[in-house]
């Protein structure tokens, strides 16, 4: 599988509110141009899950 399409994997397999605090925690460096491996967001979304955010405080 394409290093693109990979990514593009990660990203659809969120649930919305993954997917938004993910788009959150990077949003500076996407705005620079940065283009994130596979492993880049597979450690940004660790750093989101092992927060103390509870799912219900994420949902609401």
């Amino acid at each position: 599988m394409p290093a693109e399409q990979s990514l593009r994997a990660v990203i659809l397999e969120l649930d919305p509110v993954e997917r938004s605090a993910l788009i959150d925690l990077l949003r500076e460096e996407l705005a620079r141009g940065w283009v994130p491996k596979r492993a880049d967001l597979e450690a940004a979304l660790e750093s989101i899950r092992s927060g103390d955010r509870s799912t219900e405080t994420w949902c609401a």
